[in-house]
Parts: C-alpha cells; sequence; structure tokens
C-alpha cells in the first residue's frame, strides 16, 4: 500500500514526459523547428497549457489503470496472507475491541476463498459478542455444504469453548450431513473444556491440603545428648546403671548439725 503513491508518481512523471516530447515532435513537425521554437517562447502560457490538458487526459486513465492494478495485486496479497496466517492479524485487533477489524473479519465472510470464510468465522467466534454473533450465524446460514463442512473441521481443530455456540447453530442446519458432523464435533469441544476445567479443580484442591496439613512433629534433642551407661561389673552380678554426672553448677549437700 505504501508504494502505491509512488507508483503513481512515477506513472504521472513518465507521461507528462512523453507528452512534452510527443507535443514538440508534432509542433516541429507542422510548423517547423524554428518557427515552433518561436511560437513556443512567444506564447508560452498557452503551451504550457496544452501540455498539461494533453497530460491530464493521457495521465488519468493511466493512473486508473495502475491503481487498479496495484490494488488487485494488494489485495491478492492480503488474502494469501490471511489464508497462511489465519487471519491473525485482524483477529488480534478484534480482540483488542478495534470495530474496524471486526467489520473487515463480516466483510470476509462473503469471500471467495473457503479458507479465508473459516478463518473470519473462527475468529468472529473467538469474540464472543452477541451482535457479532448474530451477524455471523445469518452469515453463515447460506453458506453452501462444502464450506459449512470446513467450518466444522477449522472449528473442531481449534478445540475453543467459545466456538462451541457456533457449532451448536450448526447442529441445527436443515442438512442432515451438516448437522451431524457439528453435533459430533460439540462434545469432543466440549469435553477437551470440561478435562481443563477437571484438572484446575484438581491442582486446587491439592493446594488447599497442603496448605491445610499440619507440619510434622520432630522429637525433641535431649539438653546433653548423652545416653545413660551401664556399668558391668567383673563377678557376674547384675549390672547397675551409672549415675550421670554431677553438674558443676549444681548445690552441695546440706551439713548435718
Amino acid at each position: 500500500m505504501k508504494s502505491r503513491p509512488l507508483a503513481g508518481t512515477i506513472a504521472l512523471l513518465l507521461v507528462a514526459v512523453i507528452t512534452w516530447s510527443l507535443t514538440s515532435a508534432v509542433g516541429a513537425q507542422v510548423m517547423g523547428r524554428e518557427d515552433f521554437q518561436s511560437w513556443r517562447v512567444q506564447h508560452t502560457s498557452r503551451y504550457y497549457l496544452l501540455w498539461l490538458g494533453e497530460t491530464a487526459v493521457v495521465g488519468l486513465p493511466v493512473l486508473w489503470a495502475v491503481g487498479r492494478k496495484m490494488s488487485r495485486q494488494a489485495a491478492e496479497r492480503e488474502r494469501g496472507l490471511m489464508v497462511s496466517r489465519g487471519v491473525g492479524r485482524l483477529a488480534a485487533e478484534a480482540l483488542r475491541g478495534k470495530e474496524g477489524a471486526r467489520a473487515k473479519l463480516i466483510g470476509l465472510l462473503d469471500d471467495n476463498e473457503t479458507a479465508v470464510r473459516c478463518q473470519a468465522a473462527r475468529a468472529l467466534a473467538l469474540l464472543s459478542d452477541a451482535s457479532v454473533d448474530r451477524e455471523l450465524e445469518r452469515k453463515v446460514r447460506y453458506w453452501t455444504g462444502e464450506q459449512k463442512l470446513a467450518l466444522i473441521d477449522v472449528l473442531r481443530r481449534t478445540r475453543d469453548f467459545r466456538a462451541v455456540k457456533l457449532l451448536e447453530f450448526l447442529a441445527r442446519d436443515r442438512n442432515h450431513m451438516i448437522a451431524r458432523r457439528a453435533a459430533t464435533a460439540v462434545p469432543l469441544v466440549a469435553a477437551r473444556v470440561t478435562r481443563m476445567d477437571d484438572l484446575g479443580a484438581l491442582r486446587r484442591r491439592e493446594q488447599q491440603k497442603r496448605e491445610r496439613r499440619p507440619p510434622a512433629a520432630r522429637p525433641a534433642a535431649t539438653k546433653t545428648g548423652a545416653k545413660p551407661v551401664s556399668v558391668e561389673p567383673a563377678d557376674g552380678r547384675q549390672a547397675v546403671p551409672a549415675e550421670p554426672p554431677a553438674s558443676e553448677n549444681a548445690a552441695p549437700p546440706a551439713s548435718e548439725e
């Protein structure tokens, strides 16, 4: 798109140069070179007006043809990008709330390419907007059977819970094959959503259990850390456990009076 003004300017300059050369050549051929040059000097403004008129008459159709050709090429290029990228750019802009992107996506629902239609419908279904859903269902209703089947395949591969509403709409189609295909795709997408919800709930329960679990009690350690040692007598009598060593800070026994 940025090269269109540059191409128009170049085309207009070429037309101006060509008309200048043709006007000079025709004037020199009709009036003679010297007479034409003297006439051009005497009637400079008239000559420039004549040249500008010729440029406009020839240049405007040329500019229109060049612009139309470039527009067609740009449209084909943009359509190819949309097919390859899945209308990702417009979908991202629409999710950010840009009305222009939504309008373009709705316009693409009437595109000649089935892939473009399906990708645009998928992007609009992910918006979860009531007004957009009504317009989407109104346009999809009049699609051909092949286009509806292609859309069902795209939505089934998407596996997004926001596509369930459009699949349920297609499940009510008058064509039994389309309705059966859409009805088969609905549980697949819904089951994926259910599994994700169950997995999230399981993780939350495990987290709550870990938070509620009390810390494990550890055995209290003794101050000295030494175990009592029993002394085995040499004569075979019963062993008497050794008394623990007296503490240095222990008070001396009271003397009897």
